[in-house]
């Protein structure tokens, strides 16, 4: 491939991953959320921790085992 089609490309998905995130942020630059839009917005952070660490805590030797009975669950 060439230098070009190379630079096309990285455009392309630099394109891709910019307008997801741009559209929201224009779409409701000017508008109020109800509240409780907002509230549930602020449990995303918390929920994407939980099931990151979930795996981790609750199958510690062999994925797909699952052990509740650990001293570090207490």
């Amino acid at each position: 491939m060439s230098d070009t089609v190379y630079l096309l490309l990285i455009a392309g998905m630099g394109l891709v991953t910019f307008i997801p995130r741009w559209l929201p942020l224009f779409v409701l630059a000017g508008k109020r959320l109800p509240r409780w839009l907002v509230e549930w917005l602020d449990l995303i952070p918390v929920a994407i921790l939980a099931s990151l660490l979930a795996p981790l805590v609750l199958t510690p030797e062999s994925p797909g085992r699952i052990d509740l009975i650990r001293p570090e669950l207490l």
